[in-house]
């Protein structure tokens, strides 16, 4: 009798999709939560890198250079002297 309620259980398709849905679930929340985060990481890696490299621009043109026209050009004049 207990063998039979116990075979009837694990064949339940309702109980199994139960189980699955709490495995499942919890496992994409967490690749959904980790894939976020390293896209913050690489977003502020991307921002700190493209401030360094406007700093770094900025001290290798000459201020003249340095127009808001030749920036959106991308007209990038270097020292010839180099």
């Amino acid at each position: 009798m207990y063998l039979e309620t116990f075979l009837r259980r694990i064949s339940d398709p309702s109980g199994s999709a139960i189980v699955e849905a709490a495995l499942v679930f919890p496992l994409v929340v967490l690749l959904l939560t980790a894939i976020i985060g390293l896209s913050l990481q690489v977003l502020a890696g991307t921002e700190a890198d493209a401030s360094r490299h406007r700093e770094e621009a900025k001290e290798e043109l000459e201020p003249k250079l340095l127009e808001v026209e030749n920036v959106l050009r991308g007209v990038w004049l270097m020292d010839e002297e180099e």
